[in-house]
């Protein structure tokens, strides 16, 4: 069973803006979420398909080092990336940030899928992360807004 993780947020930018905070993400990784440590290009270069991206950030109390493939990228409209870590991978199939234009501005859409278990799924701890993982999405979305906004 697969669980998809969305959040939603209405950013008063166009999506090239917005775009190009992900494209500075180097820079920008760490202002986005203070659980955020460190962003680096292993290989290619920011926001290309086929670019190895290394990353570490705290979840669950813990320090996760995170190294991703970026296998989707349209400049302005979608980025896509899978977890490099087969064991990641299994778990956190898909990740995706979709831009679109509103009303002037921008919907960034953030999307994660997790894979469960039939037992899993019936499980406290694994309701509780689900749930920690959507206030992060969430604060993200906040975050990009407000950073993105500042910079107009």
């Amino acid at each position: 069973m697969i669980v998809t993780l969305r959040h939603e947020i209405m950013i008063d930018a166009p999506p090239e803006r917005v775009f190009a905070f992900f494209e500075n993400i180097e820079e920008n990784y760490t202002k986005w979420h203070p659980d955020h440590r460190v962003f680096k290009w292993v290989k290619g270069g920011p926001m290309r398909e086929g670019a190895i991206a290394y990353s570490e950030q705290m979840m669950h109390g813990k320090l996760h080092k995170m190294p991703g493939k970026f296998v989707k990228v349209i400049p302005n409209r979608l980025i896509e990336f899978r977890w490099t870590n087969p064991f990641l991978r299994f778990f956190s199939p898909r990740n995706v940030w979709i831009f679109r234009a509103a009303g002037g501005g921008c919907r960034f859409i953030a999307e994660t899928d997790i894979r469960l278990g039939w037992i899993s799924s019936h499980m406290k701890r694994v309701h509780k992360a689900l749930e920690q993982g959507r206030t992060h999405l969430k604060e993200e979305g906040e975050n990009l807004k407000r950073l993105v906004e500042q910079t107009a």
